[in-house]
């Protein structure tokens, strides 16, 4: 029987949602979501390091993330 050590499973769990919500971040940020494009607002790019510094994404697993939340579709909302 194979039994799994309570750490190693809140750890990969935990893992799991922190790039859930890196993820939710980015696509925030790339669809400006909740924003208007004030032009003396902060670019995308920097945000996007502002994010990656604040959540301590390597340069890989960033590029990695970004292409997962520039392929989720974008939300509109629907009228009632």
């Amino acid at each position: 029987m194979l039994t799994v050590n309570r750490y190693t499973y809140f750890c990969a769990l935990w893992s799991l949602q922190w790039q859930t919500l890196y993820v939710e971040a980015l696509y925030t940020i790339r669809h400006r979501l909740g924003g208007s494009r004030n032009p003396s607002a902060p670019s995308d790019d920097d945000l996007y390091v502002y994010a990656q510094n604040a959540f301590g994404v390597s340069a890989s697993a960033h590029e990695r993330l970004l292409a997962k939340a520039c392929m989720e579709k974008v939300l509109t909302a629907r009228k009632l």
